[in-house]
């Protein structure tokens, strides 16, 4: 239908990445080989993966994107300044019985989740890179001997933006399976949630509707305090800054690279 299912680069990415715990476990690879030769690559047959945190660790596995629907796509290289393209036809186990009805309900849930999951993170690298600035500042004023009244705010700032991060996300966990020490927050349970929602050739089940409901609630109503946050209560911080001749805070995007 002409809209982006999935791309990559045959230039690798430098970025933060989620710790290997097992270096010698074998790692699928998103990087395009590019050498001047026959070159083979492997599309995983899922959409773009939901927006992860830098330095993350997930409880149990990396998010991924929902698995795509059968029918026909269209794959693009580009090269040296040329694109070529070539359809793909993407095909239904044999072996497996289900209507395409029921697959595409399995889809829309799926593909839900995951723009949740990226709504989760994206505000998350917000607050995170927000907070990062806050730090800054406040080290370079305390350095300075002056702006008690702006470090004070930032701590303000900091305070309200980490009662919203404690819900959307574990940032105590440091290890694959530390969800046994700390209880998983929203965005796990909603990777989770996608886990069992692809967990077989199905249609959803009710009960899976009814969770991710649930979830998104959770998660409008965690994004309302944020925006609420970004809207008033960091202007009113940078108006404080402002009056002081300090550069103003900038609102990191909160996408990484892979999904913008």
């Amino acid at each position: 239908k002409g809209k982006l299912v999935r791309k990559y680069s045959n230039i690798k990415e430098e970025k933060d990445e989620q710790p290997k715990e097992w270096p010698d476990q074998a790692e699928e690879s998103d990087k395009l080989p590019a050498k001047a030769e026959m070159n083979r690559f492997a599309w995983d047959l899922r959409y773009q993966p939901p927006t992860k945190v830098p330095t993350g660790v997930n409880s149990d596995w990396q998010p991924d994107g929902p698995w795509v629907l059968p029918g026909t796509y269209t794959v693009k290289l580009t090269v040296a300044g040329k694109s070529y393209t070539a359809p793909i036809d993407v095909k239904v186990d044999p072996r497996v019985k289900i209507s395409n009805a029921d697959l595409e309900k399995q889809f829309d849930l799926a593909l839900k989740i995951r723009d949740a999951v990226s709504r989760d993170h994206e505000t998350v690298n917000k607050i995170q890179g927000l907070r990062d600035q806050i730090k800054s500042l406040s080290k370079r004023l305390k350095e300075q001997k002056r702006g008690d009244d702006v470090i004070k705010a930032g701590e303000e700032l900091d305070k309200k933006m980490t009662a919203v991060e404690d819900e959307l996300y574990q940032s105590k966990v440091t290890a694959s399976e530390d969800n046994l020490n700390y209880p998983d927050m929203l965005d796990q349970q909603l990777i989770s949630l996608a886990s069992n929602v692809e967990s077989a050739d199905s249609a959803p089940t009710a009960q899976a509707g009814e969770r991710f409901a649930e979830l998104n609630k959770q998660l409008d109503g965690l994004l309302a305090k944020w925006h609420e946050i970004e809207s008033k209560d960091l202007p009113a911080l940078n108006s404080l800054i402002r009056k002081q001749d300090i550069p103003a805070l900038i609102l990191p995007s909160g996408k990484d690279s892979a999904s913008e």
